[in-house]
């Protein structure tokens, strides 16, 4: 039985010290929980200002048929965060830590109704007691002291979300019998060893004492059944600890690279009918090798090289901290090219939908531990032992799961000491370099782990040493060929952009396609660092001027329009581009996540994925150069472009590969070759050899004027239809209109898809495609002229007329159409 329903009443800190005190006409307030109060007030039109500092006292009836006399336990799955819990006026249970979950016996309870209270105290003023100096103190948050609160930082960080930090129950609450039989500290670790697979059970089982047989317990798996040893009971509980044999099982992959094959499990204990207990599950096997030297950090799954590229994942909403729409997200993250995901130190340990759904998708998991930027007072024995538990809690949870890749001792913390000019042996503690690792490596033997990110060199924070988070092109301002000074190798956080959402978006929260920026509305939603005179729409700014050679002042006073329009798309173009030569073996790169995958606020913030779900422009500009099968161009200054053609994919390719360089509004040159990619691996060569000869493709010997505009590179199947396609811009993307305009749009059905087919009598840039009754799989395209361009859509239910409109950045006329579905 699931506890949802509450009554709830605020008091000063400590003006209460138990439920007896507070008078039912107290609790003025109703919510609905898994949830946060910050939710809670906002649902009922209230204020949710300075919420840390009040107690919320929390109050529900419950009652259980308990026809059987079974003693119950009462599980809370995430209290956040410091709480005290009573049963009927007696005190059950406190808790400090909204990380770790807790479990209560409750004994034989009758078929009465039962009152449970919980008080969530004041975080605020458990921050004022002075608790020992820290070495250094974080411009993150203000309060230093939440270095001992168990709790996210999320809600205390300005610029990032507004103000509400975590208060409630805001993981699940039930009332569960305590059956014949409990299963205690549980693990399922799957492995693989060589070809052979082997799945570890560990935990404890408690059977009831009145039962006067030994137990049973069952493993079936791949139609295959087997009895596992129990060793001797001590107080009721048996200890588990058995391996069993898969032979050559079918692997696990990363979606990019292969098949997510998963088993399935049921664990059952024998007992007595409806008493006896079953877990059901999913395993799956792979090998993980992390090579990590100095100057190298590869990520080897199933002895392939895998280049890890994603994101940084972020809560779902700011108020109720649960991730909701995961499949629609997490969907959107595979579609978009990428295979890695970061749970950040800053967020929450993700509940197990998200880790089950990566599992199914394919997309890695790089966990962090909750632990960010500030000096954690790991000495204190007290703190030490609840973080502890909490870690093995944690791990204990994600040891099925294949996904797990890495785990990291927390965020920037090394990098925050150095930074702030602490000692070199005052970096890194004993628990983050050894005590998490221990336990990461007790229920997870070969995921990879990293005491925190960054990390290594000779400060912390090195781009071209170890783990670098990256923003040299960013927020420091540095010109594109940064990307061959910084030769970073693994970037878990990097290029953090003010990225603008869609049209759609955009209307519905500020009533315009192109709003004013400098209203406070506006601003709410473009991120900053704390103690900066700049924020992140600064940063857009300089690089749009950069790309496209405009004088931002002057589009914003009198172009608005045009303004957005180029500002949607820089960010897009940047990443792209950087991307585009980490991926090419030309560096030695080896991964890199992007700050930020969805926004926690509505507005221009960090995130690929704007607050409602949708992709933004920059995900669709940047998922084109993130795919299994990749055509990449890089530009090299006076050596040319180099041209790459990756296949992930596990077979042998056969691609046709065209490039054409287009001038003023037509094609001046074309040429076409055949190729064969083998399975996993990489061609690369410089345009001159498909060109014949010398072009001054990247217009740095300056022998004339400028002959290309746009340098088309098409990767295409046998039949001619485009896989993959890459399009440089030699010095500064074209804003001029084409002389040849035209656009032409159908509607198509093929094999059970819908598709938009696109033509132009000229080539286009960033063609941007909007309509409100369908969804798109690709946007923002290059056209040349006389192709026709499809794009896969989604019509939504009920619609008989697809409506839209398109423009492009060198087309003068938007253009609307109808199309017949």
């Amino acid at each position: 039985m699931e506890i949802t329903d509450w009554r709830i009443s605020r008091s000063t800190p400590k003006q209460f010290l138990e439920p007896s005190e507070l008078d039912d006409t107290r609790y003025d307030l109703n919510g609905l929980f898994p949830s946060t109060i910050a939710q809670t007030l906002k649902a009922s039109a209230r204020t949710a200002d300075n919420i840390d500092q009040y107690d919320w006292w929390f109050r529900t009836e419950f009652r259980y048929e308990n026809s059987c006399a079974q003693t119950l336990m009462l599980h809370f799955e995430g209290l956040a965060t410091i709480a005290e819990v009573w049963l009927n006026g007696e005190p059950i249970l406190t808790s400090e830590n909204m990380f770790l979950a807790q479990c209560v016996s409750l004994g034989v309870l009758d078929d009465r109704k039962n009152r449970l209270d919980i008080v969530f105290r004041s975080v605020f003023s458990a921050c004022v007691p002075f608790r020992g100096r820290p070495k250094w103190k974080t411009n993150l948050v203000k309060r230093q002291n939440l270095r001992w609160i168990r709790t996210s930082l999320l809600g205390y960080i300005p610029g990032w979300t507004q103000a509400y930090p975590a208060i409630g129950p805001w993981r699940p609450v039930h009332v569960l019998p305590k059956t014949e039989y409990y299963l205690k500290k549980l693990k399922v670790i799957p492995a693989l060893n060589g070809e052979s697979g082997e799945i570890k059970i560990l935990g404890e089982l408690w059977q009831d004492p009145s039962l006067k047989f030994d137990p049973t317990i069952e493993f079936f798996i791949e139609s295959k059944t087997f009895t596992l040893k129990l060793g001797k009971p001590v107080e009721g509980y048996y200890s588990i600890n058995e391996s069993i044999k898969i032979p050559s099982p079918r692997k696990w992959w990363p979606h990019t690279h292969g098949d997510q094959n998963l088993y399935q499990y049921q664990l059952k204990l024998g007992g007595t009918g409806a008493n006896s207990l079953t877990r059901n599950g999913n395993v799956g096997f792979k090998s993980l090798a992390l090579l990590n030297t100095k100057n190298d950090i590869q990520c080897l799954i199933n002895n392939e090289e895998i280049f890890c590229r994603g994101s940084c994942w972020t809560i779902g909403d700011a108020c109720n901290f649960q991730s909701e729409n995961l499949p629609s997200l997490l969907g959107q993250f595979v579609d978009a090219g990428m295979n890695m995901i970061r749970v950040g130190g800053t967020m929450v340990y993700e509940n197990d939908e998200f880790y089950g759904l990566c599992d199914k998708l394919g997309i890695m998991v790089w966990q962090d531990f909750m632990f960010a930027n500030m000096d954690y007072p790991v000495e204190d024995q007290q703190f030490r032992e609840n973080i502890r538990e909490e870690v093995r809690h944690q791990v204990r949870r994600l040891s099925e799961y294949c996904c797990i890749t890495i785990f990291c001792g927390n965020s920037e913390v090394e990098q925050q000491a150095a930074m702030m000019g602490c000692d070199p042996d005052e970096w890194r503690n004993e628990f983050f370099a050894c005590d998490l690792a221990e336990i990461c490596k007790e229920s997870i033997p070969n995921a990879g782990y990293f005491p925190s990110s960054p990390c290594y060199g000779d400060l912390p924070f090195q781009p071209d040493v170890g783990l670098a988070h990256y923003f040299g092109v960013g927020a420091y301002l540095r010109e594109l060929d940064d990307i061959w000074v910084s030769d970073i190798k693994f970037s878990p956080e990097c290029l953090g952009f003010s990225n603008i959402p869609d049209e759609r978006t955009l209307i519905e929260c500020f009533d315009c396609a192109a709003p004013p920026v400098h209203t406070p509305a506006w601003k709410a939603g473009v991120p900053r660092d704390n103690v900066a005179g700049w924020d992140f729409e600064d940063v857009r700014d300089f690089y749009t001027e950069k790309l496209f050679g405009e004088d931002i002042l002057a589009l914003r006073y009198s172009k608005n329009q045009k303004y957005f329009k180029l500002s949607k798309l820089v960010t897009g173009e940047l990443m792209s581009r950087l991307f585009a030569t980490w991926r090419s073996s030309l560096t030695s790169c080896r991964g890199a996540l992007t700050w930020f995958y969805k926004d926690i606020i509505p507005g221009a913030g960090w995130g690929l994925i704007d607050s409602f779900g949708r992709p933004k422009p920059a995900w669709y500009i940047l998922r084109r150069c993130l795919q299994p099968e990749q055509v990449l161009m890089i530009n090299k200054g006076l050596s040319g472009h180099i041209y790459s053609v990756i296949n992930e994919t596990e077979n042998t390719k056969r691609y046709k590969l065209s490039i054409d360089f287009c001038s003023s509004g037509v094609i001046v040159q074309s040429f076409n070759t055949s190729i064969c990619v083998n399975a996993r691996s990489e061609i690369q060569s410089s345009l001159a050899n498909l060109a014949n000869g010398f072009q001054d493709t990247t217009f740095s010997y300056r022998f004339g004027e400028k002959k290309y505009d746009a340098i088309f590179l098409s990767l295409k199947n046998d039949d001619s239809s485009i896989i993959s396609r890459y399009v440089d811009f030699p010095g500064l993307i074209p804003t001029i209109p084409n002389k040849m305009e035209s656009i032409l749009v159908d509607l198509i059905h093929e094999l059970g898809n819908d598709y938009l087919v696109l033509t132009t009598d000229s080539p286009v840039y960033f063609v941007e495609l909007s309509s409100k009754s369908i969804s798109l799989f690709d946007n923002y395209v290059h056209l040349l002229p006389g192709e026709d361009y499809k794009i896969k859509i989604t019509i939504d239910p009920g619609v008989t007329k697809v409506r839209g409109s398109l423009s492009a950045i060198n087309s003068s006329n938007s253009v609307r159409f109808v199309c017949e579905v």
